[in-house]
Formats: C-alpha cells, structure tokens, sequence
C-alpha cells in the first residue's frame, strides 16, 4: 500500500461507520505477541497508549488516540458503497495532481545585497530576453529606495511575477499581494528599455505597499495615498529622479482629486481620489508634524514606527489603532500629544474637505512653469518642503546606471542600453 493510499484511507476513516471488525486500536505499551489472535495483525495506525487492558474496538472519535504514517498498519475492510467512494477519492487525487503541478512555475532565488530572498517566477517566453542579473539589478535599485525610506526592507522574503505586456514601451501595472509568500505581479513591455525600467514608478510603488498593514477596504485611500506620496519622495532622496519631477507631480494631479467632491474618501473607489486625495492627506500630515516639531520628526518617523508595531501588509490592523501609533512615535516627550494623523483622517475621510491647494502651493514655495516648476526660497514653508525630499546618503541610481552598462540580457538591440 503506498503511502498516497494510506492518507486517503487516514482522511475517509471517519466517513466509514465504526464496525467492529473494521478498526483494532491497540496499546502501544502492548506487546505484540499479546494481542488478540486470529484479528487483524498489520496496521496502518501507530496507536499512542490508551490505558490498560486489551484492544478498544470501534471508537468514535479516537482519531487523537494513534499517530498517522505509522509502518504498521490497519487492515480496513468497507462496505461495496464504501470501495466505490474511496476509489472515486483516489482516482480524482491522482487525477488532478499533475494538473496542480503543472500550474507550479519553476523559480529562481535571488539573494539581495541586505539580505531579502526574492523567489523570482521564470517568465513568459516573450521577456526571456530579461536577464536574471538585469531583474536583479532592477529589484535592488528599487530596494534601495524603500530602505532609504524606511531604514529596511520591510519583507525577508517575497515572490516576484513577470506577467508580458505584448508591443508596449511601458511598464504599465503592478499588484502587490499579502501571504504566508508574499507576491508582486509585475506587467512589463515587452519592448521596454533600460532606461524605462530605471525611472518606473511601479514597482517601487507596490513595494512600498507591503511596508504599511492591510486595512478594511473602505480605508483603501489610506493605502493608496501613502504608497502615492512616499514612493516618488523615496526615488528622488536616492538621486533616482528629480525633486522637481516631485513637486511637478502633485501640481498636475492633485486638483482633479478635489473637484466636485460631495463626501469623505471613506469607502471613495475614484481613482484620483483614492490615489491624489489620499496623498494630499500624508503630503499635509508630513507638513504638519514637521511645523510642530521643528523638522525634528516628520512624516518618515510615523510611518517607520507603524511598521515596527503595527506590522506588514501581512497584518490585518484597525485603522485607529494604526494612525494613534504613528501619532505616539512623533509626539515630542515632555510636550502636548500630537494628534496628527487622526485629526486630519477625521476631515479627508468623513467629510467633504477640500484642502485650499494654491495656498499650499504658495507656502511651500514652488510655482508651475509649463512643465517644469519653479521653487521660492523666501516662502514661510521652504524648509519644510526642502527638508520632504532631501538627500540620503545612497545614491541607488547609481548602482542600477553601472549594472546595465554591462549589457545583461540576450537582446542587446536597445533593449537593455542606458
């Protein structure tokens, strides 16, 4: 008996009624040559000891009292209706376990300089011209960016999805996915060069969703928003891009989130809204914790404390909770609690607020020329929004330039070129 039989039988036994002829379970302290003569002598059961005296014999509900997998073994003698279900049981099991495993991609283990294991999934014969040292190149300069942000990487591990975007230029879509193997789907051009996987905003995008926990989804705006405001703040403080590309962003995009608003961003599925009012909402806080103290704690410092306490996008978290955690970890000590955070979720998520957008704009100094944007030294909050993206000592930018220079990949036709 094989032992893909054997679990099937250990899985069905308590489907079949407990006759007496069909299950022995013996003391395992019992001596084999005093058990019951003329029963059933192999067993597929290792049975735990069940006190003293001979063989309990047809016992509902002792599955606790053996220990599967045993050598021995226990001869199950079932009804004609009984074979017919078991067979049926085995002959599915065989059945679909070569489709289940077929659907199982082989995949490669990238080890990354700070350590994180990246599980990376062989991709669609359409990007095969991605080398594995590019992808790694590409993962380790985004990498790098979150680390400057939030001082490490917030999985050890996770599995990575390379899904082809046929005759784009672009990549174009992300998804990143809690679990016991956490996994980020990535849609990638196939026609895609260096240089538009070096300035993508996606993947940083999705990696800096797995630093903050899963909330209700009517708090997706909360998850969005800050994935919005710190993964262009994170590249550019790692020279990735430029601050004034920053700033240019959130000139374009944030008024569109605040037209026509009629209720709070609360259970909102607008794109705009989700995403720009969201980023509003981390971009004004950022602000407001560093007036409050001085510059000496920000934005960063809250966010940092939430993932240390309140964990991952692998930990479900109260909303609440979340933000009076990232409240506690900027309050100065010997100074009035500050209440950052929830005071201004209470105004974007509950009601219509509409922040005043061009006073801003003014205090923090920086003014839209086309499609450049200009910035004002002598405005009330320049410190501040100097301070929001300023330098880390990591150029990751760098790192990837140099990677790419070595041509990694079969195609070289300025696929793979800086």
């Amino acid at each position: 008996m094989s032992w893909r039989t054997r679990i099937l039988m250990h899985s069905f036994a308590p489907l079949i009624k407990n006759r007496t002829a069909k299950f022995l379970y013996f003391p395992s302290s019992q001596p084999f040559s005093q058990r019951e003569k003329g029963k059933t002598q192999s067993y597929f059961f290792h049975p735990r000891p069940l006190g003293e005296g001979l063989a309990q014999r047809g016992v509902r509900g002792e599955r606790s009292s053996y220990t599967a997998l045993s050598r021995r073994r226990i001869r199950v003698f079932p009804s004609l209706p009984e074979k017919v279900f078991l067979s049926m049981c085995a002959i599915l099991f065989f059945a679909l376990q070569p489709s289940c495993n077929a659907g199982v991609k082989p995949t490669t283990i990238l080890t990354l300089s700070d350590g994180t294991r990246v599980l990376y999934e062989t991709p669609p014969k359409e990007l095969a011209h991605l080398s594995k040292k590019f992808v790694q190149a590409w993962l380790e300069l985004n990498v790098c960016a979150i680390r400057a942000y939030y001082g490490r990487f917030p999985l050890r591990e996770f599995r990575l999805v390379l899904k082809a975007d046929a005759g784009s230029e672009e990549i174009g879509y992300g998804q990143a996915m809690p679990g016991e193997m956490p996994r980020i789907t990535m849609y990638v051009g196939t026609r895609a060069n260096a240089e538009e996987f070096r300035s993508s905003w996606v993947l940083c995008h999705e990696m800096t969703h797995t630093a903050f926990p899963s909330l209700e989804r009517e708090y997706r705006w909360l998850e969005e928003g800050m994935a919005t405001y710190v993964e262009p703040i994170a590249r550019a403080m790692t020279g990735i891009i430029s601050v004034e590309s920053v700033w240019l962003d959130f000139l374009k995009k944030t008024p569109e989130a605040f037209e026509n608003i009629s209720t709070g961003l609360n259970g909102e599925r607008d794109f705009k809204r989700v995403y720009w009012g969201g980023a509003v909402y981390f971009l004004l806080a950022d602000i407001e914790i560093r007036r409050a103290t001085k510059n000496k704690y920000s934005l960063q410092t809250a966010l940092r404390a939430i993932m240390e306490q309140q964990g991952t996008m692998n930990n479900d978290a109260d909303v609440l909770k979340v933000l009076r955690c990232g409240d506690k970890a900027i309050s100065v000590p010997g100074s009035a609690k500050l209440t950052v955070l929830e005071t201004l979720y209470k105004q974007f998520g509950t009601s219509a607020y509409k922040p005043n957008l061009e006073k801003l704009w003014q205090d923090i100094g920086i003014e839209r020329t086309g499609e450049t944007v200009r910035f004002r030294d002598d405005a009330p909050l320049a410190g501040i929004r100097k301070g929001i993206c300023s330098r880390a000592s990591t150029s990751c930018n760098d790192n990837f330039i140099r990677a790419t220079k070595e041509k990694y990949g079969k195609r070289k036709k300025n696929r793979l070129s800086v």
